[in-house]
């Protein structure tokens, strides 16, 4: 991982850098509150990925590529799966389940394959308006590991609007946690610094917090190899650790819940 130092220095660099791409550094930090307290945090990146940038951007490393092996490597199918492009499947996404037509520049928060694998349990694009205001948030959940997805679309609520929007549950996640539960979406505004907050509850009281407290590094020339190496085995570290999470809430007896797929198919 890069330093300190070396981020804010990239920064400070990287001040006037046009693109809109950047990566994202941060503290995941996820706790659940009942029946038992389980908490923990991890160190991870995410490139931010203006999707009209991605061909550009990585032509300056031969360790990235687009659509092809390599150390690291964004592949079009990894995300919303679909013949079209990934914009205009995002756009799609957007006017299937909100009936309106977005015309801007979409954004995705995500991590990238690495050494041919990809584990992305959740990826944000973030769709600006054409006067660049955040119009959306589109939330790609993949859950692990029935590598199956589901999509929310977030419109973004009026300025004085208090109350953040929420999400009826549609989609299993995870064995340790219920159907009936309720998403309350904070997805935040890349800037910066981008926070993100999902609040699951169920029943009215707090089950599960996950958030994201994350630092912008621009994109050169110069550190976009170090950026890469970063993420190299980013990949494999995030499956591990699910696993390992997963088994500390197992020998906590935490109650388990099927699949409804599979509860609809022992039921026929």
């Amino acid at each position: 991982m890069m330093s300190t130092q070396a981020t804010q220095a990239d920064n400070t660099e990287n001040s006037n850098n046009a693109l809109h791409s950047c990566v994202y550094r941060g503290q995941i930090y996820h706790k659940r509150h009942r029946p038992h307290v389980h908490e923990f945090d991890y160190l991870l990146d995410f490139f931010y990925l203006d999707l009209d940038e991605i061909s550009d951007l990585f032509q300056q490393s031969k360790l990235v590529s687009v659509n092809k092996t390599n150390l690291v490597s964004f592949q079009r199918q990894d995300y919303l799966p679909s013949k079209l492009s990934l914009k205009q499947t995002v756009i799609d996404q957007i006017h299937q389940q909100t009936g309106q037509v977005f015309k801007g520049r979409v954004c995705l928060l995500a991590t990238l394959r690495s050494f041919g694998y990809c584990m992305n349990p959740i990826a944000l694009f973030y769709c600006y308006d054409n006067s660049d205001k955040l119009a959306f948030v589109v939330v790609e959940v993949n859950n692990t590991p029935w590598d199956q997805r589901h999509v929310y679309v977030i419109q973004q609520p009026a300025a004085d609007v208090r109350e953040p929007p929420s999400s009826a549950k549609a989609f299993h996640v995870s064995p340790f946690m219920p159907m009936d539960t309720t998403y309350i979406w904070r997805l935040g505004n890349p800037q910066q610094t981008l926070n993100v907050s999902i609040k699951v509850s169920h029943s009215n009281t707090p089950l599960f917090d996950a958030s994201m407290k994350l630092q912008r590094i621009n994109i050169s020339a110069q550190n976009l190899n170090a950026l890469i190496y970063a993420q190299a085995m980013q990949a494999f570290r995030t499956v591990i650790g699910i696993y390992f999470q997963a088994a500390k809430l197992w020998l906590k007896k935490l109650p388990l819940y099927a699949h409804p797929d599979k509860k609809k198919t022992q039921g026929t």
